[in-house]
């Protein structure tokens, strides 16, 4: 009797132990318990279970991102079927919509918009003579560096991948995505498939894994570091002049890159060109080409969509119009009332954190100064930016001359700001997209008008449904500046060597423990290149639980399950790897999951003993 006795205790607690490890993907389409899990239990699947179970997959995921797409696409929708409008810059949008939708048009020029461009960068004989060609909006657009004009007297310089990347799981069928496309614009079947491997294999050489590009630093460094590429003369032919200094991002590729910048290669330079090109532009060609790439999309990510064209065409002007796109929906649709709302929230939050910071024992007191001096100067943007005067662009004769026509308007306007004290604060991304970031090189906190509608957020919502929809997300945000281990140009460089790695070890710590998770067929969630995201959502966390509790009354329930529905995320099991592979943020049951698992107020709000699988025991939780 004894021994059973003995055997069922440690049955016990092996199923204790293993219980908080056991939870499925619940992201995954599908993948779901038979039954809701109790919240004890798996939190996020619980709370999210009904929506999780009913809502079907009309793309390859559903998120508050896709919802928020539908609705926007509703809403500019009535802006499109107007016969006229007497706003300018709708009318210019109008006019956009209109053109793509002309399929006959479209058709009947077929390939020969991008024709030129091609015979260009196929006519270029030497590396000299792309020096020289810098004066060619078409060559300096498609050369292999991104050059971005964001910064007062500096360039921003990435060398491109062509599409997503040549080393994810999905390299086949970008092989054979672009075979088709040169096939199309004229190239031999034979020739096609050996400029490719040629490609393939030359990125091979120069480009690293997007893991190990996400964990790097970006550098400030002289160009003479890089004197094999016309660096020079590819940032004058943009109009940029008498630049200080070059932002590199990866300087790893950059340096291989620059040793493979020789005669011998010039071929396949050329040929990264003609990727970029198509990359960019197949689908303003005609609807053969468009569906190429939405066969590509479908293919990799693991659905089969049939998208009609009014969404295309809507989709189309997001990805190449998105300030004219993000001024014409912001003007109709954000409200500055919310936006003044939005903006006290994120003082508040930035006061709490200073609190926080001053609480760390652990921390010295040169470090907790400078990094509250860091809190005091961060800038903060909500909803949207200064839009650009559209009066003299005007439209083409066809619709990729209109959108690479618009790609050269605002880099021509980047350009002469340059000339003056350029806008560091330049937004990085559209104001309509559902979305949140930290800017390390300004110190600025940014949240989108997108993702303030997305999640639904208005002064008249309660206290905890405002600190779930977006408190949660802006102090995220903020505790990028420090979050980030490996972040350039950020607090991290004012903290001392031991406080750097105090505060690391506490990332590793709930980083190394996301890497338990199974999220598909014997693939482990990778904490590492996750690190920063997790960190900042558990700071985020520990600084919205604080501010709550001197609010009376405050209903942590609403407020957990809030947040967990805030998180919902539903895709294929193809899109979900894509993410694993290329995506630094974790799956959205592990960031619910583990984050509430950090807290007491969780617990006492949901009576987690030690028997249920949400249960952390007390000394493997982050401690601040």
């Amino acid at each position: 009797m004894k021994k059973c006795i003995i055997l069922f205790a440690v049955l016990f607690l092996f199923t204790s132990c293993i219980s908080k490890n056991a939870w499925i993907n619940s992201n995954i389409d599908g993948n779901l318990l038979k039954e809701c899990p109790s919240v004890k239990d798996d939190f996020y699947q619980a709370v999210n279970y009904e929506r999780l179970k009913n809502e079907q997959l009309s793309s390859y995921v559903i998120s508050n991102a896709t919802n928020l797409n539908k609705i926007i696409e509703n809403q500019m929708l009535e802006i499109f079927t107007k016969e006229k409008s007497e706003d300018k810059d709708e009318q210019l949008l109008i006019d956009l919509y209109n053109m793509y939708l002309d399929d006959s048009k479209r058709n009947a020029d077929g390939i020969k918009p991008i024709l030129p461009a091609i015979q260009k960068i196929q006519s270029i004989k030497s590396l000299d003579e792309f020096k020289t060609s810098f004066n060619d909006d078409e060559i300096k657009s498609f050369f292999p560096i991104s050059v971005d004009l964001r910064f007062n007297n500096a360039i921003y310089c990435v060398p491109l991948f062509t599409v997503d990347t040549f080393f994810s799981s999905n390299a086949q069928q970008l092989l054979e995505f672009y075979e088709k496309m040169f096939v199309k614009v004229g190239f031999d079947k034979t020739e096609a498939k050996r400029l490719l491997q040629q490609a393939f294999e030359f990125e091979q050489q120069y480009s690293v894994n997007l893991i190990e590009n996400s964990l790097g630093n970006s550098l400030l460094i002289a160009s003479k570091s890089y004197n094999n590429i016309p660096l020079k003369e590819l940032v004058e032919g943009w109009g940029v002049p008498s630049l200080i200094h070059y932002v590199f991002d990866f300087p790893t590729r950059f340096e291989k890159f620059n040793s493979l910048y020789v005669e011998e290669n010039l071929e396949v330079i050329k040929t990264l060109c003609i990727l970029k090109l198509i990359a960019n532009f197949s689908n303003c060609l005609d609807k053969d080409a468009e569906q190429n790439k939405i066969d590509f999309n479908n293919q990799i990510y693991g659905i089969s969509l049939v998208v009609n064209r009014e969404t295309l065409a809507i989709n189309f002007l997001k990805n190449n119009f998105s300030d004219l796109f993000g001024k014409v929906w912001c003007k109709n649709y954000f409200s500055d009332e919310i936006k003044k709302d939005v903006e006290k929230l994120i003082n508040e939050i930035l006061e709490e954190y200073k609190k926080e910071i001053n609480s760390w024992d652990w921390m010295k007191t040169g470090s907790k100064y400078n990094l509250t001096e860091f809190l005091n100067k961060m800038k903060v943007f909500v909803g949207y930016y200064d839009f650009f005067d559209y009066s003299d662009y005007k439209i083409s004769e066809n619709l990729y001359n209109s959108v690479f026509g618009m790609h050269i308007y605002i880099k021509q306007i980047e350009a002469k700001k340059c000339y003056k004290n350029f806008d560091a604060d330049k937004w990085l991304m559209a104001p309509y997209e559902y979305n949140a970031y930290y800017n390390d090189i300004n110190n600025s906190m940014n949240i989108l008008a997108g993702y303030i509608y997305g999640n639904g957020y208005n002064p008249d919502m309660s206290i905890e449904e405002k600190y779930a929809a977006v408190g949660v997300a802006i102090a995220h945000e903020i505790s990028h500046c420090f979050s980030i281990s490996t972040a350039s140009g950020s607090i991290i460089h004012k903290l001392s060597l031991q406080d750097h790695n105090a505060l690391d070890e506490r990332i590793t710590k709930i980083a190394d423990y996301y890497s338990t998770f199974e999220i598909l067929d014997g693939i482990n969630c990778n904490g590492t290149f996750c690190k920063g995201e997790i960190g900042a959502d558990v700071f985020a966390m520990q600084v919205i639980l604080e501010i709550v509790k001197n609010i009376p009354n405050f209903d942590y329930r609403l407020f957990f399950e809030s947040y967990a529905e805030n998180n919902f995320y539903k895709a294929t099991e193809q899109f979900i790897k894509y993410l694993h592979e290329n995506d630094s943020h974790p799956p959205y049951n592990l960031r619910v999951n583990i984050t509430v698992q950090q807290f007491d107020e969780f617990y006492k709000t949901f009576n987690i003993k030690r028997k249920d699988g949400m249960y952390l025991k007390e000394k493997e939780r982050i401690e601040f």
